[in-house]
């Protein structure tokens, strides 16, 4: 009974241990939602260029091996650009890198708590864009 009960908590710790990773990223929730409604979406590493395009500062920009594009297709053709997104290392890069001091050394999270409320990041990924239409729906709902 002793050997049961130790491989049964075994395999709920395993469980439990695999659903808390699998959940870290946003990124394939996002992208299954996009395919499942429809569009097709592809993803690349992203490169320095990219990042600073985005508006990524040159430090963050420098680590493009750790962050992924995702470009949405258009659903008639497949060819045609909708919408793009990046998944970055982690919700706390994102919010660090939006995240500014004030004159008095206290930080100011008011930016990102505003992309966040509107919809402009999900978890560790944030849509580029403009923040209209079904496929930002789909992106802020996902």
């Amino acid at each position: 009974m002793k050997k049961f009960i130790c491989g049964l908590s075994m395999a709920l710790l395993t469980v439990i241990l695999a659903l808390a990773l699998a959940g870290c990223s946003k990124a394939g929730n996002i992208k299954k939602a996009y395919e499942d409604a429809g569009y097709t979406v592809s993803s690349n590493s992203a490169t320095e260029e990219d990042l600073k395009g985005a508006g990524f500062s040159d430090e963050d920009a420098k680590d493009a091996s750790s962050y992924e594009i995702f470009i949405v297709y258009d659903k008639l053709t497949g060819k045609v650009p909708v919408a793009t997104y990046i998944k970055c290392p982690s919700a706390d890069k994102i919010k660090n890198n939006m995240t500014t001091t004030k004159d008095d050394g206290s930080k100011d999270t008011s930016a990102y708590d505003e992309a966040v409320e509107s919809g402009l990041i999900n978890g560790d990924c944030i849509y580029i864009g403009l923040p209209t239409g079904d496929v930002f729906n789909i992106f802020k709902n996902a």
